[in-house]
């Protein structure tokens, strides 16, 4: 047996649940059609990102991002926007990085603002909610091409397995006049422990990253003189968990490395320009993820039809990024990703 899950958001009538009433099968149901919807359905694991990035031919661009998948996926779902510099070009799209199936050769267009959109799909080897590194990797075959926008979803599952990993609920448990009794996946009880382990997150809240062949280069010790790592302060707001919350949490990690005898320092800012965590980069040999760390912006206002607490885009719901090399040190600071996750699975 398996546990159907529903295309569209059930709406169950919670009101009808009362304590002392008789317990109504068809409410139940409706429960437990939405907590398989909570857990099969896919999150983004980031927003599209915009490198335009080059990838020249004969080579391969590598893509590398930070994210804390949900513990139900099985496949994931890479969308790309490339386009050529000449015509007649092709690529070839691999994710995992290295090791996964190539896609066949795919044409690509000449006109950078309408580029061509390239849907790959990743299966996965085995279904995790653990913090790690998700790659693509993108191979120019015959010509100069340019990786103008990449984002990532999981994809959305038909069915769950009625198990303690997906905690799918069996319909067929909740007929009416059917027993209730404590068992796993099934009756009232599996509803409960299907809630109870549902992740709400939407994942991924801001990504930015380019092919460690051609990072972003900074040998100044001043935030100033290099600037704001985006063009535009992005939007960034968190989700509620509890009443009464007004602010989120947020992991968030960096892709670099430094020259020997350099210690880099990556802030994220807030739209008004003020830092809101920094950190240090020290790998000298290759390019790696530094150890994550955390910042807060505003969460939703549920009270508002668009959500936006204060009815406005505004320093707590907006970031930007910016990087230096730390005074007193020599050299560069190389950076080729920044990524902000939800890691909060409550």
């Amino acid at each position: 047996m398996a546990a159907l899950v529903p295309q569209a958001r059930p709406e169950p009538a919670t009101g009808l649940i009362l304590s002392g009433d008789p317990v109504l099968s068809g409410t139940w149901t409706e429960m437990a059609l939405l907590a398989n919807y909570l857990r099969g359905t896919g999150a983004s694991l980031f927003p599209a990102c915009f490198p335009e990035d080059p990838v020249a031919k004969t080579t391969t661009g590598t893509y590398r991002f930070r994210v804390k998948p949900r513990d139900s996926a099985i496949e994931r779902i890479w969308i790309l926007w490339i386009s050529a510099t000449v015509s007649g070009a092709s690529v070839i799209i691999r994710a995992p990085a290295s090791s996964g199936t190539p896609s066949a050769s795919l044409s690509v267009g000449t006109d950078p603002d309408v580029p061509n959109t390239i849907y790959y799909t990743e299966t996965l080897g085995a279904k995790s909610g653990t913090e790690a590194e998700v790659t693509i990797d993108v191979q120019g075959s015959t010509q100069d091409v340019v990786v103008n926008a990449i984002e990532c979803y999981e994809q959305t599952r038909p069915i769950l397995t009625l198990d303690t990993t997906d905690y799918g609920v069996d319909l067929v448990t909740l007929r009416p006049r059917g027993p209730i009794y404590d068992v796993a996946n099934a009756t009232p009880a599996g509803v409960m422990d299907s809630y109870d382990n549902a992740d709400a997150r939407r994942v991924g809240g801001l990504a930015w990253v380019v092919d460690s062949a051609t990072p972003v280069t900074s040998s100044t010790s001043t935030f100033a003189g290099w600037g704001s790592l985006l063009a535009l302060d992005m939007p960034v707001i968190g989700r509620v968990i509890f009443q009464g919350q007004t602010g989120m949490t947020w992991t968030w990690s960096v892709y670099a490395k430094v020259d020997a005898g350099a210690t880099g320092e990556v802030e994220i800012i807030d739209g008004n320009g003020d830092n809101l965590d920094t950190i240090t980069v020290t790998s000298t040999a290759a390019f790696a993820w530094v150890t994550a760390s955390t910042f807060s912006t505003d969460a939703e206002d549920l009270s508002l039809a668009d959500g936006i607490r204060g009815g406005a885009w505004q320093d707590g719901t907006v970031i930007n990024a910016r990087m230096r090399r730390a005074t007193g040190t020599a050299g560069s600071v190389h950076l080729a990703g920044l990524c902000c996750w939800d890691a909060n699975t409550s």
